[in-house]
């Protein structure tokens, strides 16, 4: 088994079996395998299980609710192959995504892939995926330089040196940008590669926008504590990172004048839900 492919998942049944439903028509000619990890969820998958074990090379593996880290983690472990390809249960890859991030495969070589939004009516969603795309650009070529961990690939040999995902993140916020962080310390790369793509179909509302945010902001303090136990510096305080992402949206998004302006102001909102949640952590903690 040369590749393997691994989807957390957590009460979302009908996006994993979209997701699933994508991956049957993937072009790559060589041999790869699935693995889903339920994370402790309420809806059993045995339907979906049998419905796709005939045309795709699938294991389904179940673990107590514990978050996507350990989840990815758990899936690495019963894997065969020796690369391994991360994807969530709300994305949907294009045709030739998987062949793609193997044409870049490289031992010690992390290869992220393009992420763009499916749900496009929906400005919250827009507005979260042109968020990481600037932070994808503004920390280029910087130790913080990170892939979101739902569309990336790497070499299982280095994943296990590096030590895979930090555990001590029990949500999808941050485990990522750690692990991307452990990677670049050890002296590892990272390539991007906008040609493997996947969909995207997060969708959000306001308090669902305001929430996701937060949750980065409640990570900071254990992102932190990783980068200073791998000798990376933190990251500096910059005005020119909030003016550039209020100039993002005007410069590089695709979007009429009117959602110009709307994106401009959630993405206003995001860096305010992540500071409050981040406050609110360290006094929290603190007042313990």
């Amino acid at each position: 088994m040369l590749v393997s492919i691994i989807i957390p998942t957590y009460n979302r049944p009908d996006q994993l079996n979209r997701c699933l439903t994508a991956l049957l028509n993937q072009s790559y000619s060589g041999a790869w395998e699935v693995i889903v990890v339920d994370d402790g969820g309420e809806f059993p998958l045995k339907s979906i299980e049998e419905f796709f074990q005939p045309d795709l090379r699938c294991s389904f593996l179940h673990q107590e609710n514990s978050g996507p880290a350990k989840a990815r983690n758990y899936g690495v472990a019963m894997a065969k192959g020796e690369f391994i390809a991360f994807l969530d249960d709300d994305c949907e890859p294009e045709e030739d995504w998987l062949e793609h991030l193997m044409n870049a495969a490289k031992e010690g070589v992390m290869v992220g892939g393009k992420t763009q939004n499916k749900l496009g009516r929906n400005l919250y969603s827009d507005a979260s995926q042109s968020l990481v795309s600037y932070l994808y650009e503004y920390f280029r070529e910087t130790p913080w330089y990170f892939f979101t961990s739902n569309n990336l690939l790497v070499d299982r040999k280095t994943f296990l040196a590096v030590g895979g995902f930090d555990t001590h993140f029990r949500t999808s916020a941050g485990e990522d940008r750690a692990f991307c962080a452990k990677w670049l310390a050890r002296g590892f790369q990272m390539k991007y590669e906008q040609k493997a793509i996947i969909d995207h179909a997060h969708g959000l509302g306001f308090f669902s926008f305001w929430r996701l945010h937060r949750k980065y902001g409640e990570a900071i303090d254990q992102y932190r504590e990783v980068l200073t136990e791998h000798d990376v510096p933190p990251m500096p305080f910059r005005a020119q990172f909030y003016w550039g992402l209020l100039k993002w949206p005007f410069v590089f998004a695709q979007l009429s004048f009117s959602k110009r302006i709307a994106t401009s102001i959630l993405f206003s909102i995001s860096q305010l839900a992540t500071f409050t949640a981040f406050i609110k952590t360290r006094f929290g903690s603190e007042s313990k």
